[in-house]
């Protein structure tokens, strides 16, 4: 491509032609080869990233063409979670939002499908709560001192990822899930499964097995549906035929971890199972947009999220630990809340939550 780009630039130069489009990818648009090959001395340019919170990250941004003076970027999510430097280097960049298109908007002006939102409340078991409970103390601890706009510490970070882990995988997902396959009018099609990267203790073994495998396995053998796992192990062939074969009714869903999120168009989804999902807008917003997409004969989506109950934390435990604890459930609040705001049966789905948010103070929402 580097002498296609330079025979570009000569034929602008010798007005042969008006406008020149590149198309390029993020990890070829951060090279050195393409940053060498620019040259916006010779004419206008104008730069338009998509999902273009991905160039906060530390070497993106470092990479990106001071030359260019007109600037765009697109994003559902661009504020970078956790990461003022890569959000503030951002707004340095593109400047600040000029114009929002919200999800409320896009549903009731018919660009994208409405949707149902089912709250699944779910309990950890013995060996999970006490666990939970420890991590919970150590965290609060971690803590001291800091608030919600405080850099977390390497060791903080760590105990997060932990809990985040810990409360992704809880064992009692499985059940809860085949329960509300069970449950429904028809079988589930056209769904996708999102898991966590944790594991969590297999029901017919007693071993630890990874979410996705164990949610694919139960899929399988409770619920008799046709499901393949779609992850960074299977081959580019691989994925396009689950892919096609998920499009043509062959298969009943997908099971995956991330590999969903972003860059993959299936508007043909209807339904979606988030067995673990993070606090991090862009995950939650970039899931829930996918499966908004229009298809013919999608007249909505029904989204299940199976959200773990803190495990016996009340205000007559530790003080400190009792507030960390609350905040750390009022950013899953204020994803829940969210998701309720836009959905169909939004005040129902809230009214689910009433009793942690009861619990915990938080009846104003997610604040």
């Amino acid at each position: 491509w580097t002498g296609r780009l330079q025979d570009a630039y000569q034929a602008l130069r010798a007005g042969v032609r008006d406008l020149q489009v590149l198309v390029t990818t993020n990890a070829t648009f951060g090279g050195e080869p393409f940053r060498r090959g620019l040259h916006p001395e010779l004419c206008h340019h104008l730069l338009v990233a998509d999902e273009m919170h991905n160039l906060g990250a530390g070497e993106a941004r470092e990479a990106l063409p001071e030359g260019v003076r007109m600037r765009l970027g697109l994003s559902a999510t661009p504020e970078r979670h956790h990461d003022f430097e890569g959000s503030q280097a951002l707004r340095d960049y593109f400047g600040e939002i000029v114009y929002e298109f919200p999800l409320k908007r896009a549903i009731e002006e018919g660009h994208l499908v409405p949707y149902y939102y089912h709250p699944v409340l779910v309990k950890f078991t013995e060996e999970e709560a006490e666990r939970y409970l420890t991590l919970t103390r150590q965290i609060s601890w971690a803590m001291r001192g800091g608030d919600d706009d405080t850099p977390p510490s390497q060791e903080l970070m760590a105990l997060l990822i932990r809990r985040s882990r810990l409360i992704g995988s809880a064992a009692n997902k499985l059940p809860a899930l085949i329960d509300v396959l069970k449950k429904l009018e028809s079988p589930a099609r056209q769904a996708i499964f999102y898991c966590g990267d944790g594991s969590t203790e297999c029901e017919v073994s007693g071993e630890l097995t990874r979410q996705i495998k164990a949610v694919t396995n139960l899929l399988h053998a409770e619920a008799g549906l046709r499901t393949r796992q779609f992850t960074y192990e299977e081959s580019s062939a691989e994925r396009e035929d689950i892919l096609k074969r998920l499009r043509s009714g062959n298969l009943d869903g997908i099971v995956a971890i991330r590999c969903l999120d972003e860059g993959i168009d299936l508007p043909d989804v209807r339904m979606g199972f988030l067995m673990a999902s993070s606090t991090n807008p862009r995950q939650f917003i970039q899931r829930r947009g996918r499966l908004l997409r229009k298809a013919d004969g999608k007249h909505h989506a029904t989204i299940y999220d199976f959200i773990v109950e803190p495990a016996g934390l009340d205000s007559e435990h530790d003080a400190d630990v009792f507030n960390v604890e609350r905040r750390l459930f009022r950013r899953e609040l204020a994803r829940i809340v969210e998701f309720c705001e836009t959905a169909i049966n939004g005040p129902a789905a809230l009214g689910v939550m009433r009793d942690l948010r009861t619990r915990f103070n938080l009846l104003g929402g997610g604040s």
